[in-house]
Protein backbone atom coordinates (compact mmCIF):
# COMPACT_ATOMS: atom_id res chain seq x y z
CA UNK A 1 0.00 0.00 0.00
CA UNK A 2 1.42 3.36 -1.04
CA UNK A 3 1.17 6.28 1.38
CA UNK A 4 0.98 9.64 -0.37
CA UNK A 5 2.76 12.77 0.82
CA UNK A 6 -0.62 14.46 1.27
CA UNK A 7 -1.76 11.85 3.79
CA UNK A 8 1.48 12.17 5.76
CA UNK A 9 1.03 15.93 5.79
CA UNK A 10 -2.53 15.66 7.09
CA UNK A 11 -1.48 13.34 9.89
CA UNK A 12 1.46 15.33 11.22
CA UNK A 13 0.66 18.94 10.33
CA UNK A 14 -1.55 19.66 13.33
CA UNK A 15 0.28 22.23 15.51
CA UNK A 16 1.13 20.63 18.88
CA UNK A 17 0.65 23.61 21.17
CA UNK A 18 -1.91 26.37 20.67
CA UNK A 19 -4.37 24.57 18.37
CA UNK A 20 -4.32 21.36 20.42
CA UNK A 21 -5.01 23.18 23.67
CA UNK A 22 -7.77 25.35 22.23
CA UNK A 23 -9.09 28.63 23.48
CA UNK A 24 -11.71 27.02 25.73
CA UNK A 25 -9.16 24.84 27.47
CA UNK A 26 -6.84 27.80 27.93
CA UNK A 27 -9.57 29.94 29.52
CA UNK A 28 -10.67 27.09 31.79
CA UNK A 29 -7.13 26.47 32.97
CA UNK A 30 -6.47 30.17 33.44
CA UNK A 31 -9.53 30.46 35.69
CA UNK A 32 -7.97 27.92 38.04
CA UNK A 33 -4.70 29.83 38.25
CA UNK A 34 -5.01 31.98 41.39
CA UNK A 35 -2.17 34.43 40.74
CA UNK A 36 -3.19 34.69 37.11
CA UNK A 37 -6.71 35.70 38.07
CA UNK A 38 -5.41 38.22 40.62
CA UNK A 39 -3.18 39.72 37.94
CA UNK A 40 -6.07 39.79 35.47
CA UNK A 41 -8.20 41.72 37.97
CA UNK A 42 -5.36 44.20 38.53
CA UNK A 43 -4.94 44.77 34.82
CA UNK A 44 -8.70 45.00 34.36
CA UNK A 45 -8.85 47.82 36.90
CA UNK A 46 -6.03 49.64 35.12
CA UNK A 47 -7.72 49.09 31.75
CA UNK A 48 -11.05 50.41 33.04
CA UNK A 49 -9.26 53.49 34.41
CA UNK A 50 -7.64 54.10 31.04
CA UNK A 51 -10.83 53.66 29.01
CA UNK A 52 -13.10 55.65 31.31
CA UNK A 53 -10.56 58.22 32.50
CA UNK A 54 -12.69 61.26 31.55
CA UNK A 55 -15.54 59.95 33.73
CA UNK A 56 -13.39 58.67 36.61
CA UNK A 57 -10.99 61.62 37.03
CA UNK A 58 -12.68 64.40 39.00
CA UNK A 59 -10.38 67.16 37.65
CA UNK A 60 -8.52 68.16 34.51
CA UNK A 61 -5.12 66.43 34.89
CA UNK A 62 -3.14 69.33 33.39
CA UNK A 63 -5.01 72.28 34.91
CA UNK A 64 -2.83 74.30 37.27
CA UNK A 65 -4.35 75.51 40.55
CA UNK A 66 -2.01 77.98 42.35
CA UNK A 67 -4.32 78.12 45.36
CA UNK A 68 -4.09 74.41 46.23
CA UNK A 69 -0.37 73.65 45.94
CA UNK A 70 0.80 70.44 47.66
CA UNK A 71 -2.54 69.84 49.36
CA UNK A 72 -2.60 66.56 51.34
CA UNK A 73 -5.17 63.85 50.53
CA UNK A 74 -8.68 64.92 51.43
CA UNK A 75 -12.27 64.59 50.36
CA UNK A 76 -11.72 67.18 47.63
CA UNK A 77 -8.49 65.59 46.40
CA UNK A 78 -8.32 61.86 47.12
CA UNK A 79 -4.55 61.64 46.59
CA UNK A 80 -3.70 65.28 47.21
CA UNK A 81 -2.23 67.77 44.75
CA UNK A 82 1.23 68.26 43.28
CA UNK A 83 3.60 71.23 43.16
CA UNK A 84 1.43 72.99 40.59
CA UNK A 85 -1.88 72.30 42.30
CA UNK A 86 -2.92 69.55 39.88
CA UNK A 87 -5.02 66.70 41.26
CA UNK A 88 -2.77 63.65 41.72
CA UNK A 89 -5.60 61.11 41.44
CA UNK A 90 -6.69 62.56 38.09
CA UNK A 91 -3.13 62.45 36.80
CA UNK A 92 -2.74 58.85 37.95
CA UNK A 93 -5.94 57.87 36.15
CA UNK A 94 -4.90 59.54 32.91
CA UNK A 95 -1.39 58.16 33.30
CA UNK A 96 -2.78 54.63 32.89
CA UNK A 97 -3.37 55.43 29.21
CA UNK A 98 0.30 56.16 28.60
CA UNK A 99 1.51 53.09 30.49
CA UNK A 100 -0.88 50.61 28.88
CA UNK A 101 -0.33 52.12 25.45
CA UNK A 102 3.41 51.88 25.93
CA UNK A 103 3.35 48.30 27.16
CA UNK A 104 1.09 46.85 24.49
CA UNK A 105 2.47 48.85 21.56
CA UNK A 106 6.07 47.99 22.43
CA UNK A 107 5.30 44.31 22.90
CA UNK A 108 3.28 44.14 19.68
CA UNK A 109 6.00 45.77 17.59
CA UNK A 110 8.87 43.81 19.11
CA UNK A 111 7.05 40.47 18.92
CA UNK A 112 6.04 40.94 15.27
CA UNK A 113 9.49 42.06 14.13
CA UNK A 114 11.27 39.53 16.34
CA UNK A 115 9.10 36.72 15.02
CA UNK A 116 9.78 37.70 11.41
CA UNK A 117 13.52 37.89 12.04
CA UNK A 118 13.52 34.53 13.84
CA UNK A 119 11.49 32.82 11.11
CA UNK A 120 13.70 34.13 8.30
CA UNK A 121 16.94 33.35 10.13
CA UNK A 122 15.88 29.86 11.17
CA UNK A 123 14.36 28.78 7.87
CA UNK A 124 16.81 30.33 5.40
CA UNK A 125 19.94 29.62 7.47
CA UNK A 126 23.45 30.19 6.18
CA UNK A 127 24.72 33.72 5.75
CA UNK A 128 21.31 35.28 6.38
CA UNK A 129 21.01 33.46 9.69
CA UNK A 130 24.50 34.49 10.78
CA UNK A 131 23.97 38.13 9.81
CA UNK A 132 20.61 38.50 11.57
CA UNK A 133 21.73 36.70 14.73
CA UNK A 134 24.95 38.71 14.98
CA UNK A 135 22.83 41.86 14.83
CA UNK A 136 20.69 40.49 17.67
CA UNK A 137 23.84 39.59 19.64
CA UNK A 138 25.09 43.14 19.16
CA UNK A 139 21.89 44.49 20.71
CA UNK A 140 22.24 42.09 23.62
CA UNK A 141 25.81 43.25 24.21
CA UNK A 142 24.63 46.72 25.28
CA UNK A 143 23.05 47.29 28.71
CA UNK A 144 19.36 47.75 28.04
CA UNK A 145 18.70 51.04 29.79
CA UNK A 146 21.90 52.62 28.48
CA UNK A 147 20.97 51.67 24.92
CA UNK A 148 17.47 53.08 25.40
CA UNK A 149 18.96 56.31 26.77
CA UNK A 150 21.30 56.55 23.80
CA UNK A 151 18.51 56.05 21.27
CA UNK A 152 16.14 58.54 22.87
CA UNK A 153 18.93 61.07 23.36
CA UNK A 154 19.88 60.77 19.68
CA UNK A 155 16.32 60.97 18.36
CA UNK A 156 15.03 63.46 20.92
CA UNK A 157 12.83 63.10 24.01
CA UNK A 158 9.31 61.99 23.12
CA UNK A 159 6.95 59.10 23.73
CA UNK A 160 7.33 57.80 20.17
CA UNK A 161 11.12 57.69 20.39
CA UNK A 162 10.98 56.09 23.81
CA UNK A 163 8.68 53.34 22.52
CA UNK A 164 10.96 52.78 19.53
CA UNK A 165 13.95 52.39 21.85
CA UNK A 166 12.12 49.93 24.09
CA UNK A 167 10.90 47.91 21.10
CA UNK A 168 14.45 47.61 19.77
CA UNK A 169 15.60 46.36 23.17
CA UNK A 170 12.96 43.61 23.09
CA UNK A 171 13.79 42.28 19.62
CA UNK A 172 16.61 39.82 20.43
CA UNK A 173 14.65 37.71 22.91
CA UNK A 174 11.77 36.97 20.56
CA UNK A 175 14.02 36.53 17.53
CA UNK A 176 16.31 34.01 19.21
CA UNK A 177 13.48 31.89 20.60
CA UNK A 178 11.54 31.84 17.31
CA UNK A 179 14.74 30.99 15.44
CA UNK A 180 15.37 28.03 17.73
CA UNK A 181 11.81 26.77 17.24
CA UNK A 182 12.12 27.22 13.47
CA UNK A 183 15.40 25.30 13.30
CA UNK A 184 13.67 22.38 15.00
CA UNK A 185 10.41 22.57 13.05
CA UNK A 186 11.97 22.80 9.59
CA UNK A 187 13.27 19.24 10.01
CA UNK A 188 9.91 17.82 11.09
CA UNK A 189 7.97 15.35 8.96
CA UNK A 190 5.12 17.71 8.09
CA UNK A 191 7.58 20.26 6.65
CA UNK A 192 9.30 17.54 4.65
CA UNK A 193 5.92 16.32 3.36
CA UNK A 194 5.00 19.86 2.34
CA UNK A 195 8.21 20.16 0.36
CA UNK A 196 7.50 16.80 -1.35
CA UNK A 197 4.12 17.96 -2.62
CA UNK A 198 5.66 21.18 -3.94
CA UNK A 199 4.93 23.64 -1.15
CA UNK A 200 6.99 26.82 -1.35
CA UNK A 201 8.98 28.43 1.44
CA UNK A 202 6.37 31.07 2.23
CA UNK A 203 3.62 28.44 2.49
CA UNK A 204 5.74 26.30 4.81
CA UNK A 205 6.64 29.25 7.00
CA UNK A 206 3.19 30.81 7.37
CA UNK A 207 1.03 27.67 7.34
CA UNK A 208 3.15 25.22 9.30
CA UNK A 209 6.09 26.80 11.12
CA UNK A 210 4.55 30.09 12.28
CA UNK A 211 1.49 28.51 14.00
CA UNK A 212 3.80 26.17 15.92
CA UNK A 213 5.87 29.11 17.23
CA UNK A 214 2.88 31.08 18.52
CA UNK A 215 2.87 29.51 21.99
CA UNK A 216 6.39 30.67 22.98
CA UNK A 217 5.76 34.04 21.33
CA UNK A 218 2.59 34.52 23.39
CA UNK A 219 4.47 33.55 26.55
CA UNK A 220 7.28 36.03 25.80
CA UNK A 221 4.80 38.79 24.99
CA UNK A 222 2.84 38.29 28.21
CA UNK A 223 6.02 38.45 30.26
CA UNK A 224 7.36 41.56 28.50
CA UNK A 225 4.43 43.91 29.13
CA UNK A 226 5.48 44.70 32.70
CA UNK A 227 9.08 45.26 31.67
CA UNK A 228 8.03 47.62 28.89
CA UNK A 229 5.98 49.68 31.35
CA UNK A 230 8.96 49.87 33.71
CA UNK A 231 11.35 51.03 31.00
CA UNK A 232 8.88 53.65 29.75
CA UNK A 233 8.37 55.03 33.25
CA UNK A 234 12.14 55.03 33.75
CA UNK A 235 12.70 57.06 30.59
CA UNK A 236 9.90 59.45 31.55
CA UNK A 237 11.46 59.76 35.02
CA UNK A 238 14.70 60.89 33.33
CA UNK A 239 12.83 63.33 31.08
CA UNK A 240 13.35 61.32 27.87
CA UNK A 241 9.86 59.86 27.55
CA UNK A 242 6.50 61.59 27.88
CA UNK A 243 6.93 65.35 28.03
CA UNK A 244 5.04 67.72 30.35
CA UNK A 245 2.27 68.53 30.88
CA UNK A 246 1.02 65.10 29.72
CA UNK A 247 0.51 62.97 32.87
CA UNK A 248 2.97 60.10 33.14
CA UNK A 249 3.75 57.94 36.13
CA UNK A 250 7.50 58.21 35.56
CA UNK A 251 7.49 62.01 35.46
CA UNK A 252 5.22 62.05 38.53
CA UNK A 253 7.73 59.94 40.46
CA UNK A 254 10.43 62.41 39.41
CA UNK A 255 8.35 65.33 40.65
CA UNK A 256 7.42 63.48 43.82
CA UNK A 257 11.08 62.90 44.62
CA UNK A 258 11.59 66.68 44.86
CA UNK A 259 8.75 66.98 47.39
CA UNK A 260 9.30 63.71 49.22
CA UNK A 261 9.44 65.28 52.68
CA UNK A 262 6.66 67.83 52.17
CA UNK A 263 4.31 65.81 49.94
CA UNK A 264 5.17 62.09 49.98
CA UNK A 265 1.76 61.20 48.52
CA UNK A 266 2.86 62.22 44.99
CA UNK A 267 5.65 59.64 44.75
CA UNK A 268 3.70 57.04 46.72
CA UNK A 269 0.64 57.28 44.48
CA UNK A 270 2.55 57.10 41.18
CA UNK A 271 4.88 54.41 42.50
CA UNK A 272 1.91 52.39 43.71
CA UNK A 273 0.26 52.63 40.29
CA UNK A 274 3.44 51.34 38.64
CA UNK A 275 3.71 48.54 41.19
CA UNK A 276 0.12 47.35 40.69
CA UNK A 277 0.35 47.42 36.90
CA UNK A 278 3.70 45.64 36.64
CA UNK A 279 2.77 43.09 39.30
CA UNK A 280 -0.52 42.32 37.56
CA UNK A 281 1.20 41.96 34.19
CA UNK A 282 3.80 39.62 35.69
CA UNK A 283 1.13 37.49 37.37
CA UNK A 284 -0.73 37.13 34.07
CA UNK A 285 2.52 36.41 32.22
CA UNK A 286 3.47 33.68 34.69
CA UNK A 287 0.02 32.10 34.35
CA UNK A 288 0.22 32.11 30.54
CA UNK A 289 3.68 30.56 30.72
CA UNK A 290 2.50 27.84 33.09
CA UNK A 291 -0.40 26.97 30.79
CA UNK A 292 1.31 27.12 27.40
CA UNK A 293 4.84 25.95 28.20
CA UNK A 294 4.84 22.18 27.52
CA UNK A 295 7.67 21.70 30.02
CA UNK A 296 5.49 23.10 32.82
CA UNK A 297 2.06 21.92 31.73
CA UNK A 298 2.34 18.54 33.39
CA UNK A 299 3.64 19.88 36.68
Amino acid sequence: MTVSAESVLQEVAAPPNVRAAGLRRFVTTFHRHLLGMIGAVMLALVLVSAVFAPWIAPYDPVKIDPINLLEPPSGAHLLGTDGLGRDVFSRIVYGTRISLYSGFIVVSISMVLGTVIGLVAGYVGGFVDSLLMRCMDALLAFPGLILALAITAALGPSLTNALLAIAILSLPGAARIVRGETLSLRERDFVTAERVIGGGGSRIIFRHILPNTLAPVIVIASLRVGGAVLVETGLSFLGLGVQPPTPSWGSMVNEGARFLERAPWIAMASGGAIFITVLGANFVGDAVRDILDPRLRGQ
